[in-house]
């Protein structure tokens, strides 16, 4: 595959809008390929995007807590997207892949990841030959590489929490059973679930509205949420959100914003509650609908 396509193809993994793939991303490849040519850049942007596909099953950083997985989600993508396209500079006994980070990279870009410290020291370790076994970008890098030893290029499942009584329970189970029997399609044009790399986005309001059909169907019209809750799709929002699943954006906004990028729709917005991880309502993995493109706020 040409380096161009490949390069687009590490873009839309990383969820990444032109402009800013073009900022972060592009001067660090237009420097490798300089140094190792064509042929060292194209397997560097391999190596990037099969640690990508890793990277997805991986809650970074390890052991957070969901609703901090999102904000923190885009450094730790970006770290593990830059040591796998300097491993090979690294590791052919040249010192210069961290001097082409330093040399590359904008100034600001560099502050942005260093913002992180836990995601910055993982980071630099991996450079500083001590990044060990324990370090999660090395261990992400290393497998899509298959350098590292068998134990370690296992995927051990996440693990995932059972699902709590109640109405929120209840539209987490629906969805849970609606995915897996498919009578709830996920990542089509006319889906209400997509897979994106950050997690399993439910649009909003529309999935709660046929939640609320479908469950007044199943119980001859018997309702659930109280008689004397004046919005009965705000009272299931609020208690889907009790639960702790969903990832508020910056500024603690429940809902996220993606724009179509391809297909039918292209250019249309939706915006949806996104629950990670996605393990939590999908086994197996659906794939990432890599026509969605998250949009940042401004």
């Amino acid at each position: 595959m040409p380096l161009s396509s490949l390069m687009t193809l590490m873009r839309i993994r990383m969820g990444l809008p032109a402009e800013t793939f073009a900022r972060a991303v592009q001067p660090l490849m237009q420097g490798l390929e300089a140094t190792v040519g064509d042929l060292g850049a194209a397997r560097a942007a391999e190596l990037a995007i099969r640690s990508l596909d890793i990277r997805r099953e991986r809650i970074l950083p390890p052991h957070a807590p969901p609703e901090v997985v999102g904000a923190l989600a885009p450094r730790w993508t970006y770290a593990v997207v830059v040591t796998s396209l300097l491993r090979g500079l690294r590791d052919d006994g040249q010192e210069d892949a961290w001097g082409l980070f330093e040399t590359t990279v904008p100034l600001e870009v560099r502050n942005w990841l260093e913002q992180d410290g836990q995601v910055w020291d993982a980071f630099g370790r991996c450079f500083a030959g001590s990044s060990g076994s324990a370090n999660p970008i090395s261990q992400i890098v290393e497998e899509a590489a298959g350098a590292g030893p068998s134990a370690e290029r296992v995927v051990h499942p996440v693990s995932v929490d059972p699902i709590p009584q109640g109405l929120g329970g209840d539209f987490m189970r629906w969805v849970r059973s609606g995915l897996k029997d498919r009578s709830l399609v996920i990542n089509t044009p006319e889906a209400l679930v997509h897979r994106v790399p950050e997690g399993l986005l439910l649009l909003s309001p529309g999935i709660f509205r046929v939640f609320l059909l479908s469950h007044a169907e199943q119980t001859g019209g018997a309702r659930e949420v109280p008689e004397t809750v004046a919005d009965p799709l705000r009272h299931l929002q609020r208690e889907v959100f009790k639960l702790g699943w969903h990832v508020n954006s910056d500024g603690g906004v429940t809902l996220h914003a993606y724009v179509w990028r391809d297909g039918p729709k292209l250019g249309v917005k939706v915006h949806g509650v996104l629950i990670s991880p996605a393990q939590r309502l999908a086994e197996p993995l659906p794939p990432v609908n890599e026509a969605l493109e998250r949009q940042t706020p401004a």
